[in-house]
């Protein structure tokens, strides 16, 4: 993530109260209350991505606990499937699927739909991540899903983004404001087993921020 972003971000959350700051250290549920509070009250968005990059910069450890809360705080109606976000780095994003009762269909497998949510929200998490300063637009424009196994169990939706291709299609979007790439996601089950595979092609579309030229 670009110092310019995280400056950014730290000036963003300068309107909030101080608890913002100490999210890393504070109860997310008994906090939750006085959030929503001060967000509607100042007009402040960010994105879940955006809490958790302050969050890791302050409390690296924190972060990921901090994007699961955010994911359903800006998100409820990924409430009910209970995604988490196990893991989010610069290459890497990992989200959770418990097996649950509201995620399972007739045959007792977690159903498509739910896989297919937990995806996408994975891979917009991952790309916001490291989205130029101004407004990112995230399109999902073709899905493919493929089963290997029985999704009878937890699960785990993993996608890699190395950095090469990362700033291949980043070139592509500060030069023509609009590009589209394809992602791919593995399921895993609890014993690390390949369960079905997700393909998404996506689009991009960036307006950068007046003070953004150079980003």
């Amino acid at each position: 993530m670009t110092e310019q972003r995280m400056t950014t971000l730290i000036s963003k959350a300068s309107f909030l109260p101080r608890i913002f700051k100490n999210f890393g250290k504070k109860n997310w549920t008994r906090a939750d209350t006085e959030i929503r509070r001060w967000l509607q009250e100042k007009g402040v968005q960010f994105s879940p991505t955006d809490f958790a990059a302050l969050i890791e910069n302050i409390s690296p450890s924190s972060s990921n606990n901090v994007l699961s809360y955010a994911l359903e705080f800006i998100r409820p109606f990924t409430l009910g499937m209970g995604l988490k976000i196990a893991r989010l780095s610069d290459t890497q994003v990992e989200v959770t699927i418990p097996f649950r009762t509201k995620n399972l269909t007739e045959n007792n497998e977690i159903d498509e739909s739910v896989c297919t949510t937990a995806a996408i929200e994975g891979v917009r998490s991952l790309w916001r991540r490291h989205a130029p300063l101004g407004h990112l637009e995230l399109r999902i424009l073709e899905m493919r899903f493929k089963k290997h196994r029985l999704l009878n169990g937890p699960c785990r939706a993993r996608m890699e983004l190395s950095e090469a291709a990362r700033e291949k299609v980043l070139t592509q979007l500060r030069r023509q404001r609009v590009t589209e790439c394809d992602n791919n996601i593995a399921l895993f089950d609890e014993k690390d087993q390949k369960v079905a595979e997700i393909t998404a092609r996506l689009e991009l579309k960036w307006t950068p921020a007046l003070n953004s030229n150079k980003d």
